[in-house]
């Protein structure tokens, strides 16, 4: 990527990805460093699509009322149907 003549110009995401930065804001302190380390190198990643599914359900069912009562009542059945998976790292 070549960099560009003005940094302003770009969003602060992009300005530290030219600047060689692998962070917006490289304040990793010393205490998250650690955490941060593992949780890159953890592997691959894990996408649970059940919760999805289950928000986009009762949306679709609750069509004509308002979105705040559209997005509770969808938030409260995903937490309410969906099971927690807890995940073991060696």
């Amino acid at each position: 990527m070549n960099a560009p003549e003005r940094l302003d110009v770009l969003s602060a995401q992009e300005a530290a990805l030219v600047l060689g930065k692998r962070a917006v804001h490289d304040n990793v302190n010393d205490r998250r460093a650690p955490a941060v380390r593992a949780r890159r190198n953890s592997g691959q990643p894990r996408v649970a699509l059940e919760p999805a599914v289950y928000f986009t359900g009762i949306v679709q069912e609750t069509e004509g009322q308002p979105i705040v009562l559209r997005w509770a009542k969808a938030l409260l059945h995903t937490t309410r149907t969906f099971g927690i998976h807890i995940f073991a790292t060696s």
